[in-house]
């Protein structure tokens, strides 16, 4: 208390002192006086603005329910080009506030600086595959290694993707075709008039391995069917030297 009465004493003798008003916006964040330190933040920010400064009052604005301060905070810090260390705050407060397209946005930026870091990856994996967007998710959680292993095998358990291996294209068609069919059987669950054609084509090297898999066309218009599909043709094991382009066709039609 008395240091608090301190500290307003000085900021109401020096209402330019920007240390001072940082100092009097900790404490009111100690005394649990979110508002209060808001208006600190603000008032210290106008004074001079750096990553730390916006992205706590962003944390402020937050927790005293006022989106629109804590919004323009957070714009204010994108345009400064903060580090990793910010970037990875603004995705802790945005996924804080349920906004899961704000957060991926900044786990992103996250990567681009640093596209080793492993909690980044598993961090925007698990958002992916909460929006949905499984096909992407899957990826980036096989870049985030040995951590995200428990969510990786279960995202990839629950979109059937499995090693193929076949001495020919069509062997591995049928192959892949009924993994796709147990992930349509399973969407069919929600969607019961879920249906339509895949088609996708893989660039294939010499080793037989799939470096580049395309949708030519997906009527189906389903996230986790098509993620079973593309992942499936990826990992396969194609036949060896016999690089090209091949052809894959699935139709996915309920049952009557």
């Amino acid at each position: 208390d008395q240091a608090l009465g301190y500290a307003r004493e000085l900021v109401a003798a020096s209402p330019r002192d920007r240390p001072a008003r940082v100092a009097l916006a900790r404490l009111l964040e100690a005394r649990g006086d979110a508002a209060g330190a808001r208006d600190q933040w603000r008032a210290a920010v106008e004074l001079g603005e750096d990553p730390e400064g916006l992205l706590s009052l962003a944390s402020a604005a937050r927790a005293a329910g006022d989106a629109p301060t804590e919004q323009r905070a957070l714009e204010h810090l994108a345009q400064l080009d903060p580090g990793v260390e910010e970037w990875r705050r603004i995705a802790a407060l945005r996924s804080a506030a349920g906004d899961r397209p704000g957060a991926s946005q900044a786990l992103r930026r996250v990567l681009a600086k640093d596209p080793r870091d492993r909690r980044a990856s598993l961090e925007l994996g698990r958002l992916l595959v909460a929006e949905g967007q499984t096909q992407e998710a899957v990826g980036v959680l096989r870049e985030a290694g040995d951590a995200a292993s428990a969510d990786r095998a279960a995202l990839e358990r629950r979109l059937h993707i499995e090693p193929t291996a076949r001495a020919d294209a069509a062997g591995l068609e049928r192959a892949v075709g009924a993994l796709i069919e147990q992930t349509y059987r399973q969407r069919l669950g929600e969607l019961p008039r879920l249906g339509g054609n895949l088609a996708l084509r893989v660039t294939v090297d010499a080793t037989g391995r799939g470096s580049v898999v395309e949708v030519i066309a997906d009527s189906v218009h389903d996230p986790d069917v098509l993620a079973c599909a593309y992942w499936n043709l990826r990992d396969a094991a194609y036949p060896t030297d016999k690089p090209g382009r091949y052809s894959f066709r699935f139709a996915l039609r309920p049952p009557r």
